[in-house]
This record gives structure tokens, sequence and C-alpha cells, in this order.
């Protein structure tokens, strides 16, 4: 789906199943001009681009990993788990752990995320 006036394309999840739910509790709310988003945690970001698994998805989690520091790690490696059991892929995490080991020994600038800096929902980390 693209967005007319801006002609950004937009993903659209419908929270349906349990990480969906917990995907859109912990979003937090950006502002795009007049368009109000809500965009995914950083460590939700990299279980779905773990999950489509596309080389520049990968590239993509080294490149957050770098960018984000603290990253729940534990949340990552739980839901890859589970969706690597569910694809018929159970090395998932573990093909995805080195990448987020490379990340930790180089840290980029962090890149302001454009956040109004409020979570919203009920989810982890959000106080």
């Amino acid at each position: 789906m693209i967005h007319a006036p801006s002609e950004i394309p937009i993903d659209i999840l419908l929270g349906l199943l349990p990480f969906e739910e917990e995907l859109v509790d912990r979003a937090a709310e950006t502002a795009v001009g007049s368009l109000h988003i809500r965009l995914p945690s950083p460590e939700d970001l990299n279980i779905l681009k773990a999950v489509a698994h596309r080389p520049n998805d990968l590239e993509d989690i080294r490149t957050i990993g770098q960018k984000q520091a603290g990253l729940d790690r534990p949340r990552i490696e739980r839901w890859l788990r589970e969706f690597g059991d569910l694809m018929g892929l159970p090395g998932l995490w573990e093909a995805v752990r080195p990448l987020l080991d490379a990340a930790r020994s180089v840290r980029l600038p962090q890149a302001p995320r454009g956040t109004t800096g409020r979570r919203t929902g009920r989810g982890p980390g959000n106080h």
C-alpha cells in the first residue's frame, strides 16, 4: 500500500497473531508530516526482517544492532526460535545471532527516529 500524498510505502499489520499483538502494543507513535503512524521497536523490526530473511534484511539487522544500543536480545531470541520452529527453520536464531554479536563491536551514531518519545500501548518497556 502507498500513502498517496507522500508516496511512502506502508505495511499494515492487523495484530492477529500473538507476536503481531505485542508488536502493535509496543509500537512508538511517530508523525510524518500530518500523517501519524506507529513504528515497531528496533527489536520487533529485527524479528520481522529475520523472518523475511532476504539479504538486504540481514544487513539491516546488523545496522539496527549497530545504531540501537541495548537491544532486548532475549525477546529477539524467543520469537526467532518460535518462528523458526513454525517455519521449519530451526536455525533462524543461530543465523541472526552473529549479526547482532558483530553489531555489538561496532557502534554507529544513533539516527533520530522521528518519534514523539512517547510509547503507546501496554507492552513491555512502555512506561
